[in-house]
């Protein structure tokens, strides 16, 4: 697609090409902050990968917050009224995205982080983004906070956008382990998708990456309608068709319902899925007691991260059946260990002397009365 094309279609104007000295302190201003913070970078690919990235001052449609990374030509627009030399949250993130880029020999993109593009479309966008947002949420040294969203009380490191898909990640993570999964986002591998297909199956990282998908264009629709509701609260006033501007408020108002539910919906059966799929696969791989020890401190550990809908939730449900599982695995693993039968003889062994000791304590209680009648 060429730049004009590109142009007519995301609304951006372009002003002027960044000048070398202010793209190169840009530059080594992020490669620092993100080589500094993260152990997977390494400051000079990123600096070399980014002066290579066209970057250009522009006006930018407000649904890309000032800053975007096109990656259709693989450049980085930022908006006029921003300074280039602030790095904020959302600036970091684009320049992120403009790492995560993997060409072919064509020039073609292939990849941005986990995100796959192909002949017909981009899968993994969802994932992508909101893995992202936990990078530049950890550079900004953000506090995870329980917020409700959709009805769902969740713990996220990003209340504004994607609150929901950014809980997810948490619980993503809670399954890889996070040095799997920064290298991975960071530097556009494979190891994170493994290691979910490794501990949940390929079939679940399947409905992940198209679960993330579907919220995330839920997500980017309201932001379009509810910019849309806006301008028309300002224009209220103005000589238009009353009807038709009310019945086009009523149906941007049920599709944001509509979305809405989609992205709840969508975010307990992911989340389910994730838990289920985890800790069935864990619950497998048991052979010891001290195996069942840390299973069920992993088990109880995950409330902390998993978003609750009501009291009666699935994992309430999970946790509760799973610890009758347990008991039962401890069991066949003291039988085939021989230390059922140890704990059973100990016991008989201990209510032998509990009997004993209570046929004495009789004994003296009597000497003693027979000692007082005296």
């Amino acid at each position: 697609m060429n730049d004009k094309k590109i142009f007519e279609l995301t609304g951006i104007n372009v002003i002027e090409k960044i000048e070398f000295e202010a793209k190169e302190e840009i530059v080594d201003n992020v490669a620092n902050i993100l080589a500094s913070e993260f152990e997977q970078i390494n400051y000079r690919e990123i600096k070399t990968k980014l002066l290579e990235t066209p970057m250009y001052i522009a006006d930018v449609p407000n649904q890309y917050y000032g800053v975007v990374f096109l990656h259709d030509n693989s450049s980085i627009y930022i908006d006029k009224k921003i300074d280039i030399l602030e790095l904020s949250e959302r600036v970091i993130h684009e320049f992120i995205h403009a790492i995560q880029t993997v060409k072919d020999k064509k020039n073609n993109t292939q990849k941005v982080g986990v995100c796959e593009f192909n002949e017909f479309k981009a899968t993994g966008i969802g994932l992508n983004e909101a893995a992202v947002q936990y990078i530049t949420s950890k550079i900004e040294g953000k506090k995870y906070e329980y917020i409700e969203k959709y009805e769902v009380v969740a713990k996220t490191y990003n209340e504004q956008r994607y609150p929901l898909m950014c809980n997810l990640i948490l619980q993503l993570i809670y399954v890889t382990g996070e040095n799997i999964f920064l290298d991975s986002i960071l530097n556009c591998k494979n190891d994170f998708e493994y290691k979910i297909m490794e501990n949940c199956g390929e079939g679940t990282y399947t409905t992940i990456i198209n679960g993330l998908d579907k919220m995330l264009y839920a997500e980017e629709e309201n932001i379009q309608l509810f910019q849309f509701l806006e301008k028309h609260k300002q224009t209220s006033n103005a000589n238009t068709d009353y009807a038709t501007t009310e019945q086009e408020i009523y149906k941007t108002m049920a599709k944001i319902e509509s979305n809405r539910k989609i992205i709840k919906e969508t975010y307990i059966k992911l989340e389910n899925l994730i838990l289920n799929s985890y800790f069935n696969k864990y619950f497998s791989r048991i052979e010891t007691l001290d195996d069942i020890i840390a299973y069920r401190k992993d088990l109880y550990n995950y409330k902390e991260i998993y978003g609750m809908n009501s009291f009666d939730n699935e994992y309430n449900k999970y946790y509760s059946n799973k610890i009758k599982d347990l008991e039962d695995k401890r069991i066949n693993i003291m039988r085939k260990t021989g230390q059922f039968s140890l704990a059973k003889t100990d016991n008989k062994i201990l209510n032998i002397f509990s009997k004993i000791r209570a046929a004495l304590l009789g004994i003296f209680k009597r000497n003693i009365q027979k000692e007082e009648n005296r």
